[in-house]
């Protein structure tokens, strides 16, 4: 009886790596954009615990007044740096979502051959079972016309 066997094995195993390649590119890019979208976050975080702090200031207090100018130069330097993340965001972005394209038609060329092997591996199931069942029903003729009959 033969043995399974994938003529498209090498391909296979090709698509296979290119798909490894693009994921890890497209990891690269986008663990730089999660960087810059957690940096903006910080920023956005931080002034809200500045706003929390300096509305428990009491405003007639010149030491506090001067914190709570302080904090807001804070705020704003920060809201600022905010941006900066955004602008470096939405630079990124096209990168990524182009990686992400090239990614997908990776995957896309890699279940091809995935659907192509697993059509093979039925047809080859389909032709054990023919072939197991050929000597079967053999046997079993065999073993009809050996008996007595009476």
């Amino acid at each position: 009886m033969k043995k399974f066997h994938f003529k498209l094995e090498a391909l296979e195993k090709k698509r296979k790596q290119i798909e490894r390649e693009k994921q890890s590119d497209l990891a690269k890019v986008s663990t730089l954009y999660n960087k810059e979208e957690n940096y903006k976050s910080l920023c956005f975080e931080t002034i809200k615990e500045n706003i929390s702090y300096s509305d428990s200031l009491d405003y007639t207090n010149e030491d506090d007044m001067n914190i709570i100018i302080q904090i807001s130069e804070s705020n704003f330097a920060l809201h600022n740096r905010a941006e900066v993340h955004e602008n470096n965001m939405n630079k990124i972005k096209p990168e990524l979502i182009k990686r992400q394209k090239i990614l997908a038609e990776a995957s896309k060329q890699k279940r091809a051959v995935e659907i192509l092997r697993e059509r093979k591996y039925k047809e080859y199931k389909k032709y054990v079972l023919k072939e197991e069942q050929k000597i079967l029903d053999d046997w079993s003729n065999e073993k009809i016309e050996g008996s007595v009959i009476l």
